[in-house]
This record gives structure tokens, C-alpha cells and sequence, in this order.
């Protein structure tokens, strides 16, 4: 697996637009595309982390260099946030269900 986080500090008169641009985007989730979550700081209210699990490498790849890939990103600069972007591959993982 891989992971991405993309984190910026979106402005409080943003974080509704920001929420709801996510939301439609993630109606478009490729399938490559294991899991993704939009969290906010509870202490920093205005940083907002995309964290994007992807189902392997190979997969996170052929994302990378498609349209699919900076869909995120836009939804940060649509709010005037350019955002940073971290990727982790994971070395354990551990779920229940």
C-alpha cells in the first residue's frame, strides 16, 4: 500500500466549498483508490489533511500521471491553498472489522 496526505491551511470562509468539493470529487474515486479521508486539526482548525490509501504501488503509479492525480490539488487551489504533498509507503498494517 501507499499513502498520500496532501495537507494546507484552508481560510475559515472556505472550509464549506473546500468539504464540498471533496465530497463530489470522491464520487469519482478511480478504483485504484483503496480509501481517502478528509480530516481537519482539532487544535489548528484551518489545516486540512486529503489522506489517499492506494491499493499498491503499481496502482499509485498509473494514478500518478493521469488528471486523477491533482484532482485533490485542485480542490485546494479552488480555495487559494497550494498544498504540500507527502507520500509513505506502509510497512505494516493492522484493521479490524
Amino acid at each position: 500500500m501507499i499513502i498520500t496526505i496532501l495537507e494546507g491551511t484552508v481560510p475559515t470562509n472556505k472550509w464549506d466549498d473546500f468539504e464540498n468539493a471533496y465530497r463530489e470529487a470522491i464520487k469519482h474515486a478511480p478504483l485504484e483508490l483503496r480509501e481517502t479521508f478528509l480530516i481537519q486539526d482539532e487544535q489548528e482548525r484551518t489545516l486540512w489533511r486529503i489522506i489517499t490509501v492506494w491499493r499498491d504501488r503499481k496502482s499509485y503509479e498509473n494514478i500518478k500521471n493521469s488528471q486523477t492525480y491533482s484532482t485533490c490539488v485542485e480542490i485546494y487551489k479552488n480555495v487559494g491553498v497550494t498544498p504540500t504533498r507527502r507520500t509513505f509507503n506502509v510497512i505494516a498494517h493492522h484493521m479490524h472489522v
